[in-house]
């Protein structure tokens, strides 16, 4: 892929933009001019470059929400933070640099499905009396698959798949280090008795997801690395997040993480069968109080009201009391996108029952088909990667998928795009990997049997024949 050049760029949009934003600095607050310049820069990088624009985005999506109880613009009455207008501004110049290079968006077959998904969930918006949530959560929707689309579209190589990871990695140096500054000072927040480290996130199960997603990988690349320095960064790195993840005491998270790392040391290095073990019972042997967190689970009557959703009896009793029973115009289309939200202002903690209610059956099935397509994908890269590296990053995505599938039926994981430009970006190696087994492979059969005598072969065998 060719990127635009600089020259003609900067005197196309460098200039104009500066007369404009000197124009409106004068005309709004400092905090919106510098917001404006950010966005044009930003806008200057993304056309200019988009590989680096990409890796950028994924290095600091981690530390964005942050700011999340700062919102710059205003729409009817939503406050859009900085994660918004972030989702905002890709989704628009990701359609537009997919017009002006004529990017085939469907390179990926997984596109498919989910442009299905996302136009099913918009025209559910359209037949609500309530839309602006519903448009909300559609751009966070539409924000995640488009940064899919760019990525799969600006990395091809095996090169590429290196540039990836190590932004990867660096966007947990600021949450993890804040997470772990949380631990050992009780800076967290408390929760039903418990300090929960949240990081740079709003809340602490979507920094715990994010570390399941992250968990796996580290392990890879550790294995793989053959630097005795980086991988000695690297084993601290993942003791570290592990405790991290202790510290959220998001249960779904741990269930999520045994899954993945399972999935993991079961299919390519059973030694961890051992090692993860006794480092989990360690933890809970100094915090014997987090004992206390899983045993929630099984007690019988829910010991909080709607709003906390500690239990799973009180998530039982929400799914068949209260979501089921949420009133939808349309089967087909759903109620729309955040009227869960919106009617009983707690979130399902479903997300399978969330799309079946706001989505419909017909985004419920493009959703699942999203799913299988993933799955089937993967599966079939591992069996095409032509290296031992390869085949791990797809066991490790692997590993992640079914930690999120399986824990999706408690939690709320679909709507986090905090967490969904990892897990994407991780779909996003598989299909590298896949690509790129595929372009060996053909390269392999040329050799053995060259294009021009193969197709003069069938040739005289049309005339033979």
């Amino acid at each position: 892929m060719r990127e635009l050049s600089t020259g003609h760029l900067y005197v196309v949009l460098a200039l104009p933009t500066s007369v404009i934003l000197g124009f409106l600095a004068t005309r709004i607050s400092p905090v919106l001019a510098a917001l404006a310049v950010i966005m044009a820069a930003f806008a200057i990088l993304f056309f200019a470059n988009l590989r680096t624009t990409l890796l950028a985005l994924l290095v600091v999506r981690t530390n964005i929400d942050a700011f999340h109880e700062m919102g710059f613009v205003s729409a009817g009455n939503l406050d859009l933070n900085a994660a918004a207008i972030l989702g905002v501004a890709l989704v628009g110049m990701g359609v537009f640099y997919c017009l002006a290079k004529r990017v085939n968006v469907f390179r990926s077959p997984v596109a498919v499905p989910y442009a299905i998904f996302i136009s099913v969930a918009l025209v559910g918006i359209m037949l609500t009396d309530s839309p602006l949530q519903g448009v909300a959560d559609w751009l966070r929707m539409a924000s995640v698959i488009m940064f899919y689309v760019l990525m799969v579209e600006a990395f091809r190589s095996h090169e590429d798949i290196g540039k990836i990871l190590v932004a990867y990695f660096l966007s947990s140096a600021v949450p993890g280090l804040l997470g772990l500054y949380q631990f050992a000072t009780d800076g967290g927040v408390y929760v039903d008795g418990f300090m929960r480290v949240y990081g740079t996130f709003v809340v602490p199960p979507v920094f715990a997801f994010y570390l399941v997603a992250l968990l796996p990988v580290t392990m890879v690349a550790l294995i793989h690395t053959h630097h005795k320095l980086i991988k000695t960064v690297l084993a601290f790195w993942f003791l570290l997040m592990f405790i991290d993840l202790f510290a959220t005491y998001t249960r779904g998270a741990w269930i999520g993480a045994s899954i993945a790392l399972g999935v993991l040391a079961i299919s390519r290095y059973r030694q961890l069968l051992v090692l993860l073990p006794a480092l989990a019972l360690i933890l809970f042997l100094v915090y014997p109080q987090a004992g206390d967190r899983l045993a929630e689970l099984h007690e019988g009557e829910s010991k909080t009201g709607y709003g906390e959703a500690n239990t799973l009896a009180w998530r039982t009793k929400f799914w068949i009391e209260t979501v089921l029973a949420t009133p939808t115009d349309s089967a087909l289309v759903g109620a729309g996108l955040g009227t869960i939200r919106r009617t009983y202002y707690a979130e399902p903690h479903n997300d399978y029952l969330r799309l079946y209610i706001e989505t419909g059956v017909l985004g419920f099935a493009a959703y699942a088909a999203v799913l299988l397509l993933l799955f089937a994908r993967a599966t079939q890269a591992y069996r095409m990667a032509v290296s031992t590296f390869h085949k791990d990053l797809v066991v490790a995505f692997i590993a992640v998928f079914l930690a999120y599938v399986i824990t999706s039926v408690a939690d709320n994981i679909i709507l986090g795009p905090a967490l969904q430009w990892y897990f994407w970006t991780q779909a996003a190696v598989v299909h590298i990997v896949l690509e790129h087994s595929r372009g060996r492979y053909r390269a392999l059969n040329d050799r053995i049997w060259p294009g021009d005598a193969r197709e003069a072969v069938l040739e005289t065998s049309l005339v033979r024949g």
